[in-house]
């Protein structure tokens, strides 16, 4: 091979993912056969054909698969480059794209960025909402550069904000809205009010319901918290969310669910790759935000209840 040039790289994953020649070519702004003419060009350096060119568009071949992936890695390493460069050029001025739910961006995400921008006016925060799975992929694929969420993907690192407890909701009046703490066996024979399987804390607390054998009785799922909250308002059920979730407590008692001695929930933590290179304010905006929850934090008011796991506990 001689020469592989970033132009080709990006024609080659342009039509491995449009499967077709001309829409690859649109969305390069090239014609078909400036496109074509790049990808046998590749193919050519290479040694390898990447495409079956059929009647219907482009296939990958074996080695066109293989080759995918690190062809997007090159591109995105190829796009660190460039930030790198206009980050020495222009100083503290670029995006920062953080993920986080809907639960935490309503209770500390939101106000935090607020002060943020007072100190880094030319950056660029743009927040993604999403389950914690979901949020911590985007990282992996370089889609975010942050995500607020559990420190549950062992190829990212993570700084430990706060503990967020797992707690059950329901109307003032229920029997259970009295107690201090509640244990995970009592609560599974509700009517429960649940999020989505892909959000972080339903998955702890499946888990723990798994260990426990013990099978809840789920009655309504939601990706949206204050759904659950309002079916727990009218009396459906006792709702099940994290404690960095804003509630209204005039009408609604909250009790931190416990689970072998433990309080059920996780660790709230600022998640990133390590081999992505992080622009100066990224880390600014990381040092900061563990600075404001340190001593204050959503869930607060339960720390009287039994700690929360630490990560690999």
């Amino acid at each position: 091979m001689t020469h592989v040039d970033l132009g080709r790289i990006r024609a080659f994953v342009a039509a491995a993912d449009a499967r077709n020649l001309s829409r690859a070519a649109a969305l390069l702004h090239l014609t078909q056969p400036a496109l074509s003419k790049q990808i046998s060009s590749l193919e050519e350096d290479l040694g390898v054909r990447l495409f079956d060119r059929l009647s219907s568009g482009v296939e990958l071949t074996s080695a066109g698969h293989d080759l995918l992936e690190r062809a997007r890695k090159l591109l995105l390493q190829a796009e660190d480059f460039r930030e790198r460069a206009r980050l020495l050029q222009s100083g503290a001025t670029g995006e920062l794209n953080v993920g986080a739910t809907s639960m935490s961006i309503e209770s500390f995400v939101a106000p935090f960025i607020v002060s943020f921008r007072e100190q880094w006016p030319q950056v660029d925060v743009r927040v993604t909402e999403g389950g914690g799975v979901q949020l911590l992929r985007q990282v992996e694929l370089g889609n975010l550069h942050l995500a607020i969420t559990g420190p549950r993907a062992p190829h990212l690192v993570f700084q430990l904000l706060f503990p967020v407890r797992l707690v059950a909701v329901m109307t003032s009046d229920h029997e259970f809205a009295g107690c201090r703490t509640i244990e995970l066996r009592k609560i599974a024979d509700e009517p429960l009010l649940a999020l989505r399987p892909e959000f972080t804390g339903r998955q702890l607390f499946d888990a723990a319901c798994q260990i426990s054998c013990v099978r809840p009785r789920v009655v309504f799922e939601s990706s949206v918290p204050l759904a659950l909250l309002a079916m727990a308002r009218i009396r459906c059920g006792v709702a099940i969310v994290p404690s960095n979730q804003l509630i209204e407590v005039s009408t609604l008692a909250q009790v931190p669910i416990v689970h072998e001695g433990k309080s059920l929930g996780q660790w709230l933590a600022v998640n990133w790759h390590p081999q992505r290179e992080l622009p100066a304010y990224a880390e600014t905006f990381i040092t900061k935000l563990r600075a404001s929850t340190e001593h204050t934090f959503p869930g607060q008011q339960f720390s009287y209840a039994p700690p929360v796991p630490m990560p690999g506990e």
